[in-house]
């Protein structure tokens, strides 16, 4: 059965507490939240746990990644980002949460070879999913879009990276509008050898990314990917599509434009 949830990021102007409370007047009974958005968050631990159960919000986070590079060249910046990484999986574990997505690496400069990256990013992943094994955490490894310094986004890509990787705590955090930058998505999926443990889906248009799920601008045949996806995946998809204006409103319509498509899907 097909399920939507939404990331905390598309209220990221609002405090945590007033982002839930909105999400759940929406409608939406899953979020993905950010944990930079966590900070404003005045809640203890257990206030924060018997908030979520309030409004009987099924959730999971996404890593912080202002200013974080997994392989810096920089050893300070990237030891602390693996640093932050590491408290967060503790930090999900202590609230109550399964999944952790968190960005790979990236180059520190557009003029680097992204070869001289990939032990870094295998070192780093090593240390994270160990540690998310002992917390119980799933880490989801989120493929990238196209923009420059970024080296984990094709299939292939993931597939050299998760060959490193012999842990049950790691898997993919599949980003559709991400991969239809770089790989057609059904493509991406038919050739990946990796678990998908969390989705992100808006829409995308030529360099144009997380669009509004009712975006016109939109190429991605949406149901098509459910499809493919519903035969390899059973958790919820988190919608990122974005504006900077009316963000209530935007809540709506993505959510309205969802349950329209999945109607379609479910008499196609």
């Amino acid at each position: 059965m097909l399920k939507v949830g939404v990331s905390s990021g598309l209220v990221r102007t609002f405090s945590f507490e007033k982002a839930v409370d909105i999400i759940a007047q929406t409608g939406y009974r899953d979020m993905e939240i950010w944990m930079e958005h966590l900070e404003s968050c005045k809640l203890s631990n257990q206030g924060f746990l018997d908030y979520m159960r309030r409004f009987n919000m099924e959730y999971r986070f996404h890593s912080n990644v202002c200013d974080t590079n997994l392989t810096s060249k920089n050893p300070g910046i990237r030891a602390e980002s693996v640093r932050q990484v590491l408290n967060e999986i503790e930090k999900a574990a202590m609230l109550g949460g399964r999944i952790l997505t968190v960005h790979p690496g990236r180059m520190s400069s557009s003029k680097d070879i992204a070869e001289e990256f990939w032990d870094m990013q295998f070192e780093a992943f090593d240390l994270i999913a160990k540690h998310a094994q002992k917390f119980g955490i799933l880490v989801g490894i989120e493929n990238m879009e196209l923009r420059p310094k970024e080296f984990v986004l094709t299939s292939s890509h993931i597939n050299k990276l998760f060959a490193s990787l012999s842990y049950p705590s790691v898997g993919l955090t599949f980003d559709i509008a991400h991969c239809m930058s770089v790989e057609e998505p059904l493509a991406f999926l038919n050739r990946l050898n990796a678990p998908i443990v969390n989705v992100h889906m808006s829409q995308y248009a030529q360099g144009l990314m997380h669009l509004p799920m009712y975006s016109e601008k939109g190429i991605i045949d949406m149901i098509e990917v459910w499809r493919r996806l519903e035969t390899i995946y059973d958790g919820p998809m988190i919608i990122e599509g974005f504006i900077r204006n009316n963000e209530v409103e935007n809540l709506t319509r993505n959510l309205y434009e969802c349950e329209h498509l999945f109607r379609q899907y479910s008499n196609s």
